[in-house]
């Protein structure tokens, strides 16, 4: 049975988060977090749990291939949850997070002070910035 420190363990390691925009012309991004993962099971499982819980998701499959790089990746699925729905599911995973817990904390912090977002992804940008250094990057 799935709780709610079983799926921010997974969201911690498998997911991301962060304020994107709709479209060139949009003001304000809206908030978005998901969980990408390879074997699609799990993932059932998980948008089932959110949808007792009163959050929507929905999974997307991304086909595998080479990139223009030369990497070669692997057919993967991906949980997407956006704006009111992807703050809700941040909020209760809040509680139980270690690696992703000051992203989701500054992300719920502007949800309440603004409402709405800045355009660019500047919080996810700031929290991979800030890894980077703590790793000596």
């Amino acid at each position: 049975m799935l709780n709610w420190s079983y799926i921010a363990g997974f969201f911690d390691g498998e997911g991301c988060a962060g304020i994107y925009k709709r479209k060139a012309t949009t003001v304000c991004g809206r908030v978005q977090c998901g969980i990408a993962q390879s074997k699609i099971d799990i993932l059932l499982e998980i948008k089932e749990f959110l949808l007792r819980e009163g959050i929507n998701s929905c999974i997307s499959s991304i086909a595998g291939g080479t990139s223009p790089k030369g990497i070669t990746r692997k057919r993967h699925h991906y949980l997407a949850m956006g704006d009111k729905h992807a703050v809700s599911f941040l909020a209760k995973v809040y509680p139980f997070l270690n690696v992703k817990r000051i992203l989701v904390q500054d992300l719920l912090r502007y949800k309440i002070m603004y409402g709405r977002y800045p355009a660019k992804n500047i919080l996810a940008t700031d929290y991979h910035r800030q890894r980077r250094a703590e790793r000596g990057r």
